[in-house]
């Protein structure tokens, strides 16, 4: 009986072959086979998935301390000795809940810190020095002013002025445990607020603005539209300091913009959180605290 050759076509007989010549080849028809195969959908799923991560990653930290500020502590501004007594004794308190916000808030950004180093190489310009510095005295100075106040006051509506009553750290009366606050207080101040806050949002609000995939734009690329949500950011968090917000952040996404570096803003917002910390500390001005 002769034999017939089946040529390799579109036979319904051969097709296992082909698609297994098709699995083991290298060329662009394999990358449109297995788009659909249960492997490619399973990575797929893994990249979106790391994306969310990396979103929770940058929000949860300073989500965690702007829930956990509503339960700290409020001080009374008066100074007549019973006054004194009840801040005295909260303040231990108030330490407490400090070093619980480092410790927590910490371990999270330990956690997610090798997200972070994904998106942002570890790279510092000397530009972010001379603009922390900078930053501090036009936050100082724009703040003691006292715009905000001076307007609303203009047009009667001085109540609506938000108004933050800061601790002095001077009233607690056991050194030990005033220098154990102030220690945790400026590791709060100058190391941990500075990197949640841009992570927060240079790290994911402004890009998100951009791009719904936010890990994608970079920092120095963003159109004006995110750059002002930068400042409109600091203008919202900051309503008693609304002009001295508008030109730092203003100046910290110039520096970003110029760069493109990430750690650049963080090291920009811990030089001056550090050194409004020390001039706070100088000069009793409670309400920068």
């Amino acid at each position: 009986m002769e034999r017939k050759r089946i040529p390799v076509g579109n036979s319904s007989q051969n097709r296992p072959c082909t698609i297994k010549i098709l699995m083991n080849s290298n060329s662009a028809d394999n990358d449109s086979f297995t788009s659909s195969s249960p492997d490619r959908l399973q990575q797929t799923t893994l990249k979106q998935n790391e994306g969310e991560i990396s979103a929770v990653g940058f929000v949860l930290p300073l989500v965690l301390i702007l829930v956990s500020a509503m339960f700290a502590p409020s001080f009374e501004t008066e100074t007549d000795s019973y006054t004194l007594q009840r801040n005295n004794a909260k303040a231990f308190y108030y330490t407490l809940f400090v070093i619980g916000q480092v410790l927590v808030v910490s371990g999270v950004v330990a956690y997610f810190f090798r997200v972070y180093r994904s998106q942002f190489p570890l790279r510092v310009s000397p530009l972010s020095v001379l603009v922390g510095v900078v930053g501090c005295v036009l936050w100082v100075a724009i703040a003691k002013l006292g715009i905000e106040h001076e307007i609303l006051k203009a047009v009667g509506l001085e109540a609506w002025l938000p108004t933050r009553v800061g601790f002095n750290p001077f009233q607690i009366e056991s050194t030990g445990q005033r220098y154990l606050f102030l220690t945790f207080r400026f590791a709060l101040l100058a190391g941990l607020i500075p990197v949640i806050e841009e992570l927060f949002l240079r790290g994911w609000l402004i890009r998100y603005v951009d791009n719904e995939d936010f890990w994608l734009p970079t920092l120095s690329g963003l159109t004006f539209r995110a750059c002002a949500a930068a400042t409109l950011y600091g203008v919202l968090t900051h309503p008693g300091e609304i002009f001295a917000a508008i030109v730092w952040f203003s100046l910290v996404t110039w520096m970003m913009k110029r760069t493109g570096l990430f750690w650049d803003c963080v090291v920009a917002h811990a030089v001056t959180n550090l050194l409004l910390g020390i001039w706070v500390l100088y000069s009793s001005d409670w309400f920068l605290w």
